[in-house]
């Protein structure tokens, strides 16, 4: 199993960000694996905090949505046995604590858009893993700089995610032209993470060049909870892998190149040749009057019309008839 920054460069990656729809039950967070698994993503993504070492004052996500420390084991395995590359976004010191205790292996550690500028909790996260994704959402363009100046140092791999810090976010609040600006500045993949509802967006994003998609998922959008109105359960996870499947085929080159023969050949079956409009006798000098355009292709094109005029034609030819360079003198 190559590790999931290489597997960026094969293919687009595509996350379930289960997050908090576990609902705060073990069953729930297990059985999404599964779902996302059977949908054919590649990877899955958990959030780990403790609600009251996160927020002052009320928590706006209550600890009943927390990942139990016993957990960690158990859906890493879980994970692992179903083929799917493990991740997690770590807000707090105890939460890392946690992680560090389960002795668990991270595939990769997802750098949460709000937590970009917590650089002494990243730096304790190093050891992690080797690959880090980062999601920019609410990241001025230096903030972005000087964390992959800092992963860059320590000689992390990265991956960076266009994202908005909106949930859900509005058509306004996207911004998938970043994706090409991120490529362009940075030599990282580059991705998209997907706050919207629906999976147009997320489409999108591959087509502008997205290497990693991250979308939350959900088992039922009327589920209780802030992140299960914009997350895409079974049904549009599935379209959602299948769409981006093949986009992905569809982006191998950005130089105007035929490349396949069954192409070619519908091309040139879709071009005109030039053919005889009346019945032309043997040596005969092919007049403007004596021919025309017809398809398919496979004869002389039509750009080299001005070429034949005046030429002998070596045979007969049929009114109708496609002419080829062998025909004429």
């Amino acid at each position: 199993m190559i590790d999931i920054f290489e597997l960026s460069q094969k293919k687009v990656v595509i996350c379930a960000e289960i997050g908090i729809n576990h609902q705060g039950q073990l069953s729930i967070a297990e059985e999404l694996i599964d779902a996302a698994a059977d949908c054919k993503v590649d990877a899955v993504k958990f959030q780990a905090f403790k609600s009251h070492a996160l927020y002052a004052g009320e928590p706006a996500i209550p600890p009943s949505l927390e990942i139990k420390d016993d957990w960690w084991p158990i859906l890493r395995k879980r994970a692992r046995d179903r083929g799917l590359y493990f991740g997690v976004s770590i807000f707090d010191e105890p939460s890392l604590k946690a992680i560090n205790e389960s002795s668990i292996e991270l595939d990769f550690v997802k750098i949460a858009s709000g937590e970009i500028d917590d650089f002494p909790l990243i730096k304790k996260q190093l050891d992690l893993s080797n690959i880090f994704v980062i999601s920019t959402g609410g990241a001025r363009f230096s903030e972005i700089h000087e964390m992959t100046d800092f992963l860059n140092k320590h000689r992390k791999n990265t991956i960076l995610l266009e994202c908005t810090p909106l949930y859900p976010s509005p058509p306004l609040g996207i911004n998938l032209l970043n994706i090409d600006f991120f490529i362009k500045i940075f030599n990282y993949p580059t991705g998209f993470s997907d706050h919207t509802k629906g999976i147009h967006f997320a489409i999108a994003a591959v087509a502008r060049g997205a290497r990693f998609i991250e979308k939350h998922f959900t088992l039922n959008h009327d589920l209780a909870g802030i992140d299960h109105s914009h997350s895409a359960d079974l049904g549009e996870m599935r379209a959602l892998v299948k769409a981006i499947a093949e986009i992905d085929q569809g982006m191998k080159t950005d130089t105007k190149q035929i490349e396949d023969q069954d192409i070619e050949k519908a091309a040139r079956e879709g071009r005109k040749s030039i053919a005889a409009l009346i019945d032309i006798k043997a040596n005969e000098m092919i007049l403007p009057s004596y021919i025309t355009g017809k398809r398919p292709g496979f004869g002389i094109p039509m750009r080299r019309l001005g070429s034949i005029y005046g030429r002998k034609v070596r045979e007969n030819i049929k009114a109708g008839t496609v002419i080829t360079w062998g025909m004429v003198e």
